[in-house]
Formats: structure tokens, sequence, C-alpha cells
């Protein structure tokens, strides 16, 4: 009867030694999914904007800063572009702390949001064209040669310097009516 006993209470610890790191393992995992929201109306935050890269895959990069200018629930948030003031609802998922509402927005930080901080700035805009039932233009990059100049889609551009497509589109002329109606509407986002 000792023996069953301890061989029960054996079993049991066993049972415990294997369940324990399992529940450990769960809550730990639930952890990380936890959302932590550390900004508040007038705060900064980055936003993933998520495109298909090169490979087809879905790539997040991270845009702003952006001002949160409300509360949609205690995860989701409106935001503001600083530049274009687009606004945007974002789970906090995708968005990261970036300042408190005392950051000094000035003309330099501007001009480093409007070129999306990557480095690559666009000396002009110099062709477009429909091609793949989508837009395309012809950028000449700043720094670089011209053999290394190349066609961007409008709409990835325009996600990146905003101010250099509209810039480029209101200066064409001459142009076809319904053409430029429809790069218009892809820059104000009325097409899918």
């Amino acid at each position: 009867m000792v023996q069953r006993v301890t061989e029960l209470k054996a079993s049991i610890d066993e049972m415990h030694s294997r369940v324990q790191p399992d529940v450990l393992r769960s809550a730990v995992a639930a952890d990380r999914r936890a959302v932590r929201v550390n900004w508040a109306v007038g705060d900064y935050v980055l936003m993933a904007r998520v495109s298909k890269g090169a490979t087809n895959k879905l790539v997040a990069k991270w845009r702003g800063p952006m001002r949160v200018i409300s509360t949609v629930n205690p995860w989701v948030f409106k935001v503001k572009d600083l530049i274009t003031g687009a606004e945007w609802v974002v789970h906090a998922e995708r968005l990261r702390y970036y300042s408190d509402a005392h950051l000094e927005v000035s003309q330099p930080l501007k001009e480093i949001i409007a070129h999306d901080g990557s480095g690559y700035l666009i000396e002009s805009i110099v062709d477009h064209e429909h091609r793949d039932g989508e837009w395309h233009v012809f950028v000449n990059w700043l720094g670089f040669e011209e053999l290394e100049d190349s066609w961007e889609s409008l709409r990835e551009l325009y996600q990146d310097d905003p101010v250099s497509v509209k810039k480029y589109l209101k200066s064409l002329k001459d142009e076809d009516a319904n053409d430029m109606a429809e790069m218009w509407a892809i820059v104000n986002g009325d097409t899918a």
C-alpha cells in the first residue's frame, strides 16, 4: 500500500512537472501577444504600413511620426499624417511610441518625414505611363547617375513622398483628362 501511494505521488509529481511548463509557456506567449499602449492623444507614434514587397511578400514599413488625434477604443487609435493631413484608424499593434506631445515639429523634421527618412530623395519625376493595370512614374534620384533612374509605382511612391508626386501631377499640362483623373484618384485615395 505504501509503495502504491509513493508511486501515485511520483506519478502526480511527474504530471505537474509536464503541465507546469506548458501552462508557463502559454502564459508567456499570451503576454507576448498583449499590446502595450504607452501613448495618449497628442503624442506622436510611428505607424506600420503593410504593402507587397518586390518578392510579393507582405512587408511592413514604419512611417511617421504621426500625431495621435483620438482614441476609438483602448486598442484602436486615429492618427494624422503631419505632411498630408491624411488620417487613419489603426490598431495599437501597428503603432510604436515616438515622442510625447511636446515634440517640436520643425521644418527639418517635416522634410525628413516627407521623404520617409529613407535617404533616397527624388530630384525630379520626369515621365509617367500606364502599364500592367497600374500607373508608374519615372524618377530621377538625387545623388545618383541617370542610368540609375527608375520606374516606380505611382501608388507606392506617393506613400513614400507625397509632396514630390503632387508637385509632379500639378506640373502636367495638356494631359488626357481621364489619365489625370485616374492618377489624382490614386493620390487622393479614391481607388482600391
